[in-house]
């Protein structure tokens, strides 16, 4: 079995690639590098930043409340990308929103940012929303591996 965070990845990863039109993203449970230009597909990449874990006083369960972060890259017109990044923000709403998360999660995932990157150093416009949801889970401090509902 795998560790919690990398189930969580893997989950929000299945729901998003089951729900986009497959014929316009390209979706990946981790990525590091900066996405290969292909104006046909945004890229969407999803990752764990930090992990805010609390202290309980009795027993061996604790909560564990992620940042996980939903990138989403794409190239466009200049003047026709930030409204096809805002696209991109209703859809993952909408997919996340859909689905019941409580057998892995101890709340619903809560968006609670959203950055804006872009890069104009190319001969297109890159541009990138960065989704920081909020996700809380519960483990026994000594497996990981388990989430505890």
């Amino acid at each position: 079995m795998a560790h919690v965070r990398t189930q969580i990845r893997e989950a929000f990863k299945t729901e998003l690639a089951a729900n986009l039109p497959a014929t316009g993203y390209a979706v990946f449970s981790s990525r590091k590098f900066k996405r290969n230009h292909d104006r046909a597909k945004a890229i969407v990449d999803i990752h764990i930043n930090n992990v805010n874990i609390s202290q309980q006083t009795m027993g061996d369960d604790r909560t564990h409340i992620a940042s996980l972060y939903i990138r989403v890259q794409r190239s466009d017109a200049e003047d026709a990308l930030d409204d096809a990044l805002d696209n991109d923000e209703v859809l993952l709403t909408q997919i996340i929103e859909q689905r019941d998360w409580s057998s892995l999660l101890e709340e619903e995932p809560e968006l609670v940012q959203v950055n804006f990157a872009e890069d104009s150093d190319s001969a297109s416009a890159i541009g990138a929303i960065i989704l920081r949801y909020d996700v809380e889970y519960r483990i026994d401090k000594t497996n990981p591996e388990i989430a505890r509902n």
